[in-house]
């Protein structure tokens, strides 16, 4: 009884760290975007981080309710089935981050421009994947040969400029240091769930090899 008790304990605290680490990263990302200038009720450029939030809200709330300690057997399938789903989410979240950045991309037209203008200039970047993102825009359509100001470093009335990377990549770079963040934490703690189950195995041999009247073979 004390056994499934400490399971069930262990199971919930383990959904709830990961659940407070995927809410870290989901924040996180929007505090980069807010200090990109980028509106934060924008939801098409605020997806990937919304997706993160309401996932780690999701895990947080089935630790709360232990709904899972009957279903996984084993604490460390448990941890291994989060960080696998954690990569899997990662993966999803960069291709919503591509769809996105394109359909913000294509609709700039110079008039509602601040998104993308603040993003090229803040993160040093020009177009979804490089400059010539922008010949399928309505932007080439009514301003051929031609990128917008903000992928220019220095504005001298030219069109030629240093080649930038694409904004996506710069993006997911970003991303990939805070996912890379969240992902050690939910290791550690998985090493952490591995050092105390072993620490209890051996005070329980040397327990249980006293009370029987036999040594430890490690003592």
């Amino acid at each position: 009884m004390n056994t499934m008790i400490t399971y069930n304990v262990n199971v919930l605290f383990s959904l709830q760290a990961v659940g407070a680490a995927l809410a870290y990263t989901g924040a996180h990302l929007i505090e980069i975007y807010s200090n990109l200038g980028i509106n934060p009720h924008d939801k098409v450029i605020l997806s990937p981080a919304i997706i993160i939030i309401a996932f780690s809200v999701v895990m947080f709330l089935f630790g709360l309710l232990g709904c899972c300690a009957t279903i996984w057997e084993s604490r460390f399938c448990l941890i291994n089935y989060l960080m696998g789903y954690d990569v899997f989410l990662f993966f999803q979240i960069n291709s919503e981050m591509g769809k996105t950045l394109n359909a913000t991309f294509s609709k700039y037209d110079g008039n509602d421009k601040e998104i993308v203008d603040n993003l090229q200039s803040e993160l040093k970047c020009c177009g979804v994947f490089n400059y010539t993102s922008w010949l399928n825009t309505n932007w080439s359509a009514s301003h051929p040969n031609s990128v917008p100001k903000s992928c220019c470093k220095n504005m001298n009335g030219t069109v030629y400029f240093e080649l930038l990377n694409g904004c996506e990549t710069k993006l997911q770079g970003i991303m990939h240091h805070v996912f890379y963040y969240a992902m050690g934490v939910i290791l550690g703690f998985a090493i952490l769930k591995f050092l105390g189950m072993l620490s209890v195995c051996v005070i329980a041999c040397s327990n249980g090899s006293r009370r029987s009247g036999y040594e430890p073979l490690y003592a």
